[in-house]
């Protein structure tokens, strides 16, 4: 690491994600230094968390076994309750959300939304909902939270808390199926898109 340690995670990411290439969204998905493994059925997952290991053990990879868990029903995950049912957002990351103030000032606005849009997708119509908020939180504008502000801090608070859980693309239009494939592809090959300008082709049409 010749410019220090600040890149030594990106780094091992990459490396991790080229020793596991086969095998990514395919059974394995990693963020950083955390990996979940997914399978149908519990001997499907030992076959699988058995490929795993035996690979990184090729590469002269290890795992910590303490900071391991195996065969789990329901995991927590980058923020999320992973389980057979779907999707949910994780409990822990919604009470960050259900105890931030009220805001009063621009910068506490962004700071809100931040941690609200990362579950954009659990609440339906986020957008327009975050809206009254949004315009506040841009350069140049004046700070005043009126009504209809609140009422759209209030409201993403409720959703929120009340969302159900999300079941992927089971019922998205065809279109947005076309947008689901070719977001999975950029994620399978995006350490060969990094830095380089692309573009992607497709011969769906909607009529």
């Amino acid at each position: 690491m010749s410019f220090g340690m600040s890149n030594a995670p990106y780094i091992f990411m990459d490396l991790i994600n080229r020793v596991l290439k086969l095998f990514l969204y395919s059974f394995v998905i990693g963020s950083l230094m955390i990996f979940l493994g997914y399978s149908h059925s519990r001997y499907e997952n030992e076959k699988h968390l058995r490929v795993v290991l035996v690979t990184l053990k090729d590469c002269q990879l290890y795992a910590i076994f303490s900071k391991c868990e195996f065969s789990l029903d329901s995991v927590a995950f980058l923020g999320h309750v992973v389980s057979s049912d779907g999707i949910k957002v994780d409990p822990k990351k919604i009470e960050v959300v259900q105890s931030f103030p009220i805001p009063t000032s621009a910068m506490e606005i962004q700071s809100f939304l931040g941690l609200a849009c990362y579950h954009h997708r659990f609440v339906e119509g986020f957008s327009p909902i975050a809206a009254p908020l949004t315009n506040l939180s841009y350069k140049g504008v004046s700070f005043r939270l009126c009504g209809e502000c609140e009422k759209s801090f209030q409201k993403i608070n409720t959703t929120l808390t009340t969302t159900s859980v999300l079941t992927h693309e089971n019922s998205y239009p065809a279109h947005d199926l076309v947008f689901a494939a070719i977001a999975h592809a950029l994620k399978i090959w995006r350490h060969y898109l990094y830095s380089v300008p692309s573009e992607v082709y497709t011969d769906h049409c909607s009529h």
